[in-house]
């Protein structure tokens, strides 16, 4: 069982489906196929300016929209953190038959004749 990932804040929630309405909306750029692999539509950075730009511009009744959304992902989060803590602490209880020590590393030893020449 993996650690659960943190919540997307009201931010990041309308960012995504910024970017979905963004890029089902937008032509492919006329300068052809993108460098990279992508959607070739608009760079990076140029939609993430839009997009902030939207989100400092949008009515306060959606952003309560979006900010609501984002407490149910933090309450969903903490539930599922708090389940994966049990998880991992009735894993760590388990005691085990073998125990796993491994030996040190040994270096070989540097005379003082070949220290001054590593220098």
């Amino acid at each position: 069982m993996e650690r659960p990932k943190r919540p997307l804040s009201a931010y990041n929630l309308f960012f995504q489906d910024e970017r979905v309405r963004m890029l089902a909306t937008r032509p492919v750029r006329p300068k052809g196929a993108p460098l990279c692999q992508g959607h070739g539509k608009i760079g990076f950075a140029e939609m993430a300016k839009t997009i902030a730009a939207q989100w400092n511009a949008i009515a306060p009744d959606v952003k309560r929209k979006y900010k609501a959304m984002a407490r149910g992902e933090k309450i969903r989060y903490k539930q599922r953190e708090a389940h994966w803590k049990k998880h991992v602490a009735a894993l760590s209880s388990v005691p085990t038959s073998v125990t796993t020590k491994f030996p040190k590393s040994r270096r070989p030893r540097t005379t003082t004749k070949s220290a001054a020449t590593a220098k």
